[in-house]
């Protein structure tokens, strides 16, 4: 996503392109990352020690990387506007179609987004509604390095179509994330909950059980 005004980021726009420093912010309003756009160097990045699931030679493993792959601005910030960019599909709503699709894809030691895969779909409208999102929002990344290199790492975006809001839904959800990413060696799920009736918008980061 590009850079714009709000209060997860802060910097220049010359001819609607980011130059010179740019800071990044979570919710909280806490220091998440500043990056230099004139040199396309990271001068601040939280410490991650999370675990990744990286392509380290020809396997892929759960590993600590040197630098942890992420976003170029604010993720809090990218995956609100991916849930706001999501439109529950009217006909899935006509037919009270609800689920939740689980998308998988990999950021290449270019930090290009691709091989988005649907894990577990919901119904063509739905599953094309989440692929469409993820395709054209997530596409702006500063990929893992590990052993001193670029590597590829796997990332999973998961959302839950619903036709109203609840507590029990919300718990259903929560349940449903344990099923779906069962033996499939996912370790962090960002996770967009779309409401047909009342609007409801909810999204969030998932850390799930290391495996």
């Amino acid at each position: 996503m590009k850079p714009g005004k709000n209060k997860f980021e802060k910097g220049k726009l010359v001819d609607n392109r980011p130059v010179g420093l740019w800071e990044y912010f979570d919710s909280n309003g806490k220091p998440d990352l500043t990056f230099d756009y004139d040199s396309s160097k990271i001068v601040f990045s939280r410490p991650d020690t999370t675990r990744y699931w990286l392509k380290v030679d020809t396997a892929w493993q759960l590993v600590r990387p040197m630098r942890a792959p992420r976003l170029l601005g604010s993720r809090e910030h990218d995956i609100i506007q991916i849930a706001q960019s999501i439109k529950y599909p009217s006909v899935a709503i006509k037919s009270g179609t609800e689920g939740t699709v689980l998308i998988s894809y990999v950021v290449t030691p270019t930090g290009q987004a691709q091989d988005f895969l649907i894990e577990n779909g919901v119904s063509p409208a739905c599953d094309d509604e989440a692929w469409k999102a993820l395709r054209d929002n997530f596409n702006n990344w500063i990929p893992a390095i590990y052993r001193g290199k670029p590597v590829p790492a796997r990332f999973y975006l998961m959302v839950t179509f619903r036709m109203v809001a609840s507590e029990q839904r919300r718990k259903e959800s929560d349940k449903e994330l344990s099923v779906l990413t069962a033996g499939k060696n996912v370790h962090f799920v960002d996770h967009v909950i779309i409401t047909a009736l009342g609007i409801e918008r909810k999204s969030g980061a998932l850390p799930l059980p290391k495996q």
